[in-house]
């Protein structure tokens, strides 16, 4: 194993903050696991399970022989090579939040065809990719889990052995029982995000789930699915997630969950060297706690389906979208599972292709960049704090 080449690195006395530009993920190392992740590598020590593993999976560490540059290119937005679809099964939720931008409740409406239009549109697109990718989100997606069941059924029937399949699902966590945690193995999803603020802001139907319940539905999942624990960054320092994370640490489970900080308020994206620095400093926070597997994603221009050609996002009307925020409205979509992709509408959300612009090649925020106006001042921001 070796560095990435997208890697950058601000080193302290106490940690070593590591921005992959490849993947936009901002990670956080104590100065000891740095040291030691250094030297073995330098002494050509195996990286197994752990730390190693974990940095392996967000491209911090890659192969000796891995190419890069040739991941890149693959990765530009005029390459189909993976079909990325968030598909929201439902729009009705068993929580109220009042921070949710898709305005879910228990009384939202879904389409009845539902079902029978995405395993069609499946059937007339997924031929067209060497692999396909399924985020379930909502809403609450486990409300309905057995649409899941049935769409991906539907599409194993379609899908070759050796086309690449990948699925996660987006989750308040409420539904996580042992039941539906084996349901969700069975139809093949590997990762599991649960959103941990749901039980912070103003639930009241949370208050008769309660957090012993919550806690245990967590503990379903870990080491039974990638496990990621969504945290808005502004609330890492809550007495409530900071339970959360003692009681995992004191029974043996703080090694085997991932902290992905966010951040809901978009407006926080407008200030670039403000925002960086808060994630930073809540990451160090999360290390400090113990909970060595945490990390963040900056890319606030491009950290969306809009860049590529082949990410669509699909409500539970049956409209298709780029931008997750467009949802509720319909004039904004690309099409819909009936009618397929409109190529008139879709022109409008492509972007350049920055590949001609061979004096970038060599430049490590490239990927961040694309040569795109407000992408490269993000960039150059980000150049800017690290640097």
């Amino acid at each position: 194993m070796v560095f990435s080449r997208f890697n950058i690195f601000e080193d302290s006395q106490e940690y070593s903050v590591v921005f992959n530009t490849f993947n936009k993920v901002v990670t956080v190392l104590s100065d000891q696991d740095s040291q030691k992740l250094r030297l073995d590598l330098k002494s050509k020590v195996s990286i197994g399970e752990g730390l190693g593993k974990f940095l392996v999976e967000k491209g911090v560490l890659i192969s000796k022989d891995e190419d890069e540059l040739q991941k890149l290119m693959q990765k530009n937005h005029n390459n189909k090579d993976i079909l990325n679809l968030y598909l929201v099964p439902t729009n009705k939720c068993n929580l109220n939040c009042r921070y949710c931008f898709m305005k879910s409740n228990p009384s939202c409406s879904d389409s009845a065809d539902l079902v029978s239009d995405t395993v069609e549109f499946l059937k007339d697109n997924v031929h067209k990719y060497n692999g396909i990718n399924i985020v379930w989100f909502g809403g609450e997606p486990l409300l309905a889990i057995d649409k899941m069941e049935e769409i991906t059924s539907a599409l194993k029937n379609e899908i070759e052995q050796n086309i690449f399949y990948s699925s996660t699902v987006i989750t308040n966590g409420v539904l996580l029982d042992q039941a539906n945690v084996l349901r969700l193995q069975e139809i093949g999803v590997k990762r599991v995000q649960i959103v941990v603020d749901c039980m912070l802001l103003g639930n009241d139907e949370y208050s008769s789930f309660g957090y012993e319940k919550f806690y245990s539905n967590i503990k379903n999942v870990c080491g039974k699915m990638e496990t990621i624990l969504r945290v808005d960054y502004e609330n890492i320092e809550r007495a409530e997630v900071k339970s959360l994370f003692e009681d995992l640490i004191k029974s043996g489970y703080g090694d085997k969950v991932q902290i992905y900080l966010s951040s809901r308020n978009g407006a926080e994206l407008s200030r670039a060297r403000e925002y960086f620095d808060s994630i930073i400093h809540a990451l160090k926070k999360v290390v400090a706690m113990g909970m060595k597997y945490a990390y963040s994603v900056y890319n606030p221009s491009l950290a969306c389906a809009v860049v590529y050609d082949g990410h669509y996002i699909v409500d539970s009307c049956g409209n298709i979208y780029k931008c997750a925020l467009q949802i509720g409205k319909p004039q904004e979509s690309v099409g819909t599972l009936k009618e397929g992709i409109e190529e008139d509408r879709l022109s409008k959300w492509q972007l350049m292709n920055a590949f001609t612009e061979t004096s970038c090649m060599s430049c490590s925020i490239y990927d961040t960049c694309k040569n795109n106006k407000d992408a490269k001042r993000w960039g150059l921001g980000l150049v800017n704090i690290l640097v």
